[in-house]
């Protein structure tokens, strides 16, 4: 039998933030790592995945209603992880 553990993304991670951070918090967090990780500035070969990946996290939790909606789908999937731990 073959098990795959697929581990969910953590957005406030990404942004470098508190999952109780403000709308202003996360707006800061995104603008100084935009500044550092944008493929026109970074000399990083993987820039341009680092940047979409930090905008996407960015894009999703600025919103309220797709930041509820990570919130409540991460604190699920981290329960089902709990589960399968070993």
């Amino acid at each position: 039998m073959k098990i795959v553990a697929k581990k969910v993304v953590n957005l406030y991670e990404i942004l470098g933030v508190e999952a109780d951070s403000t709308a202003k918090e996360i707006s800061k967090a995104y603008r100084a790592l935009s500044k550092t990780h944008h493929p026109d500035v970074s000399k990083e070969e993987n820039a341009h995945e680092i940047f979409q990946e930090i905008h996407e996290a960015y894009v999703t939790l600025s919103n309220p209603d797709s930041r509820k909606e990570y919130d409540d789908f991460y604190e699920e999937e981290s329960k089902k992880n709990e589960e399968y731990t070993f």
